[in-house]
Formats: structure tokens, C-alpha cells, sequence
């Protein structure tokens, strides 16, 4: 296990390991003496590099109360994924959510002004406006500048637009009074069994097609600038409560909503799924999925991420 690291950067070991591989095999051997085989490594006199066995950690298991949450398929059928990513570093958990002021004023939007941001994609591909949509590589600036957006109507669609790397985009959704002021909610209107409903959410325009990335967008306690958390409001245990996560679609083409915090990352806005769970001290973010195991609903710690597609935990 000894490297001769001046001989590895040397030329002569790039001359040796460039030559036909053909010459550095060594012939294959046709019949094994097994005895002989046993008896020479007897002979050998082996120093073992292992002096002193590794130490076992102690782990306190996390301890939650889990639950699987339905979702409306007709929500699902527009909504778009944030690429989940593994969690290397602890990750400071996020308690913020929306107040019950906004909750209350967004569930209680007419019937007119939830035609303002109904059918949305319709209406862009109609007046050809489409390319408009931010993507999801513009969504950080978007949300950092969402309070410099400009109030307007693009194709009889309620929203704000903002310039983004020099192009004027639009993010469609609804302008709701609040005691603290008026607040725009970026959102659209989803037509589900129970009647039309105004989904808070980015709409993003993907190279799979327009969508929308259910969730809110919040002042950040701590620095007071402004932060996406992807999240639904759900039916819980607690009752209607909005819950961070997002929705996946599995392979047999069903859907299933992960509990699991929005992350700022170099290269956008990432996903991690997983929860936040209080030992008693302090709240701690815990990377894993909620799913059903031979002894019913469980938390599983573990990490998630995305590749070409496919998700794996």
C-alpha cells in the first residue's frame, strides 16, 4: 500500500500505462493446484495494518408523529417538483409559515377574481405571451425581488411583473387585503371536485410545459428578506394547516406529497425532504420520507435526491 508519488507524477509512469494493455496481462492460468495455492499463502507472513477497532457512535433516535397526507389530484396534475438533493450539512430548520390572515383572505377570493387567474396557460399560449413565465433557474431572483414587481394584467391574468436578466417576466396571482396592508399571493386558480380554489404558488414555465410550484412566499425572521417554502395547505390531524413539502409523482403514475424544506443552493432553489422534529431542547431538521412499512406509518430517516428524472431514496 506504498506510492512512490514522485514516480506517479513522473514521466516514466505515463510511458508504462500508456503502452497496449495487451502487453501488461498476464496469461490467464488453465488449472489451479489448491493445495499448493493454500500452502504458499500459509507461508507468508502478513502484518496487519488494522491495530485498534473503531469505536461505536451512540445515536439517540429521533422519536415524531408521522402521517400521510392526501392531496388533490387536480392540484397535482399542474404542479411542478423542485429537484430534491441530499442534506450534507446540518440544515437550520424553518418554522415561518403563512399567517392565518393571508390563509383566511386567499380561501375566501370570489368567484370573480378567481377567474383572474384561472386557466392560465390557456390564456398566454393564446396571446403568445407564454415565454413570459419564469423559469425555474429565474426563481431566485424572483423571490428576492418580488416586492419590486409592478402590478399588472397580462391576457386578462392578475399578477406582477419584474425584469428579469433584462426580461420583462410575469408572475401571475392575486392582490389580497391584510391587517398588515395589501399582499400579492403569486398563485393560480386550480378547478378541483370541490370547485374552483386559488393555489398559492410560483408558475414556472418548464421544457415539459407551464406549471406551478405550490407554496408561499415569506419574510425571513432573521435577515428579513424574502424566502420560498414549497407547501400545500392540507387536511391534518390538527385540521387545515399549511404543510412544507411537495408533490411527487411515482411510477405507477400516482401521486404522494413529502413533507421537506426549500433550500437556497448555487444553482437555484433545491428541495429536501424530510422534517423538522423538537427533542426537547431545540427543533431539528431530520432528511427522510414518511412511508407505510409493515408496522404501519413510519418516518425514515435517509437521504433523497433526483437523477435524469428518477427519484431515489
Amino acid at each position: 500500500n506504498n506510492f512512490d508519488l514522485n514516480h506517479m507524477r513522473s514521466k516514466s509512469s505515463i510511458v508504462i500505462c500508456s503502452g497496449d494493455w495487451k502487453d501488461q496481462m498476464h496469461p490467464l492460468l488453465e488449472t489451479w493446484d489448491w493445495e499448493l495455492f493454500e500452502k504458499e499463502i500459509k507461508e507468508d507472513n502478513f502484518t496487519p495494518k488494522v491495530t485498534k477497532l473503531p469505536s461505536p457512535l451512540k445515536l439517540t433516535p429521533y422519536h415524531c408523529d408521522t402521517e400521510i397526507y392526501e392531496v388533490d389530484r387536480n392540484i397535482s396534475d399542474v404542479s411542478v417538483a423542485l429537484e430534491n438533493v441530499p442534506c450534507v450539512n446540518p440544515l437550520k430548520p424553518i418554522r415561518s409559515k403563512p399567517s392565518e390572515a393571508v390563509m383566511t383572505a386567499v380561501a375566501e377570493l370570489s368567484e370573480e377574481r378567481l377567474i383572474e387567474t384561472s386557466n392560465i396557460t390557456e390564456k398566454l399560449l393564446e396571446c403568445d405571451k407564454i415565454d413570459m413565465l419564469p423559469t425555474i433557474e429565474n426563481l431566485t431572483q424572483v423571490v428576492k425581488n418580488i416586492k419590486k414587481g409592478k402590478r399588472e394584467r397580462i391576457a386578462k391574468i392578475s399578477g406582477l411583473t419584474l425584469d428579469i436578466d433584462k426580461a420583462k417576466k410575469f408572475i401571475p396571482g392575486q392582490h389580497v387585503n391584510t391587517p398588515q396592508g395589501p399582499i400579492f399571493i403569486p398563485g393560480q386558480t386550480v378547478d378541483t371536485p370541490a370547485g374552483p380554489m386559488f393555489v398559492p404558488g410560483l408558475s414556472v414555465n418548464t421544457p415539459a410545459g407551464p406549471g406551478l410550484i405550490p407554496g408561499h412566499i415569506l419574510d425571513n425572521e432573521s435577515t428579513n428578506e424574502s424566502l420560498f417554502l414549497a407547501g400545500q395547505v392540507l387536511q391534518t390531524t390538527n385540521g387545515n394547516e399549511f404543510v412544507c413539502g411537495q408533490t411527487i409523482q411515482q411510477k405507477d403514475e400516482s401521486y404522494r406529497f413529502i413533507e421537506g424544506q426549500t433550500v437556497l443552493s448555487e444553482e437555484g432553489l433545491k428541495f429536501v425532504p424530510g422534517k423538522v422534529i423538537s427533542n426537547g431542547t431545540e427543533d431539528v431538521f431530520v432528511p427522510g420520507q414518511t412511508i407505510m412499512t409493515p408496522d404501519g406509518v413510519q418516518f425514515v430517516p435517509g437521504q433523497t435526491l433526483t437523477e435524469n428524472g428518477n427519484i431515489f431514496f
